[in-house]
């Protein structure tokens, strides 16, 4: 099978750096990458971003990453946001963000850190409906406390297995040294018993069809769930 890889989450600080990690991001077999937006890479510059990706065989989307204490920050950038990027993920610093960011239908993921104490328990997992995603970036630059990394992340993949809830493993990386391939993300996954099939889709078909799902909604194309319009450049959308 040809699976199309996804890196859900890079952190360039500028264009410059962009490109560099969008030519490593094509060496590593990627084929779509998301960038989260900042003051130097925003809406307005980025179909530079764009338009170079796609001439190294890459398909760049925008993506914003918020971090959430509560349910009236989430609500408020929701309300004002949510069709002016192709994908919004809340980084949950409380329960309250979590319990929220986790079945609110415009929220696309919800990040929540190893380095922390884990706020994803039963309660939160009984009532998700999202993605949920980790970021290696934190299991690769561990400075301290690794025990305590490592542990959170084996609770993140037993919830996501019992609870059924979907999972994306992004790189978070924020150059091209924190980049890694997607054979090892798929590895770190299944060497703590994730199965590989859905360690392959954790950074292939969950995060792909996912970008598919908004762009045919922020296209106009889905006018409401189950209900698509069929008309001339749907292909525009899909791998």
């Amino acid at each position: 099978m040809n699976r199309k890889f996804v890196d859900f989450s890079i952190k360039p600080k500028n264009i410059l750096e962009a490109e560099k990690m969008i030519e490593k991001a094509a060496f590593l077999n990627y084929k779509y990458i998301g960038i989260v937006l900042n003051k130097e890479i925003n809406k307005e510059n980025f179909s530079k971003i764009k338009e170079f990706s796609l001439k190294n065989g890459i398909d760049a989307f925008t993506k914003v990453e918020i971090e959430a204490y509560n349910k009236k920050e989430i609500l408020n950038f929701l309300r004002k946001n949510r069709r002016k990027f192709e994908i919004i993920s809340i980084i949950c610093k409380t329960k309250e963000a979590a319990l929220l960011a986790s079945r609110d239908g415009r929220v696309d993921t919800y990040i929540v850190s190893l380095k922390n104490d884990l706020i994803i328990d039963k309660g939160v997992a009984s009532v998700s409906k999202n993605i949920i995603e980790i970021q290696a970036k934190e299991i690769i630059n561990y400075k301290e406390n690794l025990s305590k990394i490592i542990k959170n992340f084996m609770k993140i993949l037993e919830i996501s297995k019992s609870y059924n809830i979907p999972l994306i493993f992004s790189t978070g990386a924020e150059n091209i040294y924190e980049q890694r391939s997607p054979i090892i993300l798929k590895s770190f996954l299944t060497s703590f018993e994730y199965p590989e099939e859905e360690a392959l889709k954790c950074i292939s078909d969950i995060p792909l069809n996912k970008l598919i799902e908004n762009r045919l909604k922020l296209s106009n194309i889905i006018i409401m769930p189950g209900v698509k319009i069929v008309k001339n450049g749907v292909s525009n959308f899909l791998p």
